[in-house]
């Protein structure tokens, strides 16, 4: 009988990863898309208490809480109530190096942060694109139990300029 499916929670305060999050759901191979179930929302989906309310039920059920904030907790209303519901599974919030507030809330609200599996995953987000995305999803899911290969270290990408992933002359 196969495994249930992994369940992360993706929180992100601005929605602007929720697209390229979905191309890395797509690309999941199908052995890994049997292992893992993504739920996304924006912090603009946690309106009032009863949608916090309602997604913290969401977050109960999960494997793991991934929480990208911007500027600190109060980008993701509800982001403590979040993470009580997540008590006792993996909980993930990105902290940008220049925002303290970010840091103060990942250090109380993380359940591993300072170790190599956050610094992984950490890794794969601040990288960005698709395919860093989808090493996250992987390595989330073997981090709270699924047993899949593990997927390619994080790519850097262009930061700057027009890139085109599959595009190998030059100008």
């Amino acid at each position: 009988m196969p495994a249930s499916p992994r369940t992360i929670v993706i929180i992100d305060a601005t929605s602007g990863s929720l697209p390229i999050l979905a191309r890395a759901v797509a690309d999941l191979a199908p052995a890994e898309a049997a292992q893992i179930k993504v739920i996304a929302r924006a912090s603009s989906d946690l309106f009032d208490e009863k949608r916090i309310a309602a997604i913290a039920d969401l977050v109960r059920g999960a494997d793991a809480l991934i929480l990208l904030p911007h500027g600190g907790p109060e980008s993701i209303p509800g982001a403590d109530r979040l993470a009580a519901a997540a008590a006792g599974r993996l909980i993930h919030v990105q902290a940008g190096a220049m925002s303290p507030d970010e840091v103060d809330m990942a250090r109380r609200l993380g359940t591993d942060v300072g170790s190599d599996a956050h610094a992984l995953r950490s890794d794969y987000l601040s990288r960005g694109g698709a395919a860093n995305l989808r090493g996250l999803l992987v390595t989330v899911a073997r981090q709270t139990g699924a047993e899949l290969p593990a997927p390619p270290p994080p790519e850097t990408l262009p930061i700057e300029g027009i890139h085109h992933p599959q595009w190998t002359g030059g100008l």
